[in-house]
């Protein structure tokens, strides 16, 4: 963490990252796809800012997704006009819809009911997975999907399509190359169409997210498909919504680590451990609990096995000093 910068709460993070988004616009930054990277180049102070941790960098994320012609008043007014919420009820949160695909793929957002066909069609083949399960699965064109804990997709193949529905949850697809026979995938606000290669989709309660690690993507948005689109290239996450496209530069080692859930591992860089525990809540029955902001805003950084949350714990106990309390179902995590 910078030193420039005190560590914001995730209101606080969210309210700043409105602040500067105004300052931006009023200085005629923001007139295409928001691209972090060159707003750092072209202000210094912003770069401090968004760097100085994580938090600064994914709240900015998260409002910038809000930003379009139409919202731009209500993105930076969420605080002032109704009471603060939980993150997910959050007007930018909400907003928030993305889908995409790797190696010429293209993104366009459409109402729901990819498996809506003519009478007579025969049903989807339904497969899920439970709290910490894992599945892979073969489909008949030779692809694989591997599907991460608490996920379910429907699956419907005819002779012209190939079809999956991304209900909830998080898949790896390794797709199977047949340009005549396209492969569809509708992740709930829009539709990915994949001739053949391999990328990973989550879906979490309406946000969709995809990290590119090989490839090239072309993302655009329906509602202005004239004035937002990107092309993403490898080590480049980008998001999508009726509101437009972002893109936010990485490199291939971090979308690399990104998906290191099919290993059975968890990676962190500098991750408040309020967020840490929430990731470690979707695989394991006993849940981890941070009870107070301060304990919630401490950093972590490492990479740990995703299945053993009681080794995490005597590790918060152990290195960080906390205090860790177990009750039924839950263990608590407190620096107080």
């Amino acid at each position: 963490m910078n030193a420039d910068y005190a560590l914001l709460s995730a209101d606080d993070a969210e309210q700043a990252a409105a602040d500067w988004l105004a300052r931006l616009d009023r200085e005629g930054l923001l007139s295409g796809p928001v691209d972090v990277d060159a707003l750092c180049d072209a202000r210094h102070d912003f770069d401090v800012w968004v760097n100085a941790e994580m938090g600064h960098r994914v709240a900015f994320l998260r409002a910038a997704t809000a930003w379009s012609r139409a919202e731009r008043l209500a993105a930076l007014k969420t605080h002032d006009a109704i009471p603060r919420r939980s993150i997910l009820q959050r007007p930018v949160v909400q907003m928030l819809a993305a889908a995409a695909c790797i190696a010429m793929a293209i993104l366009v957002v459409i109402p729901l009911g990819l498996f809506e066909g003519a009478s007579g069609q025969p049903a989807p083949l339904h497969y899920q997975t439970a709290r910490g399960e894992m599945k892979t699965l073969t489909l008949e064109d030779g692809s694989v999907l591997t599907l991460n804990t608490d996920t379910s997709v429907d699956v419907l193949f005819s002779k012209d399509e190939r079809q999956v529905a991304l209900i909830e949850g998080e898949v790896f697809f390794d797709v199977a190359k047949a340009p005549e026979r396209p492969f569809l995938i509708d992740a709930g606000e829009g539709q990915v169409r994949v001739l053949g290669t391999s990328f990973g989709i989550e879906r979490r309660q309406g946000v969709v997210e995809v990290a590119v690690s090989e490839g090239t993507v072309w993302v655009g948005s329906a509602a202005h498909a004239d004035t937002s689109e990107s092309i993403l290239t490898p080590g480049m996450i980008g998001y999508a919504s009726a509101n437009g496209v972002i893109v936010e530069t990485s490199d291939v080692a971090a979308v690399d680590q990104r998906l290191l859930w099919r290993e059975g591992r968890l990676r962190f860089d500098d991750t408040p451990l309020r967020d840490v525990a929430a990731e470690f809540n979707r695989y394991n029955t006993i849940q981890l609990v941070v009870t107070d902001e301060a304990t919630g805003d401490i950093e972590i950084g490492g990479t740990f096995r995703l299945d053993n949350v009681e080794a995490f714990a005597r590790l918060a106990n152990d290195g960080l000093g906390l205090d860790v309390s177990h009750a039924p179902g839950r263990i608590e995590l407190s620096s107080e």
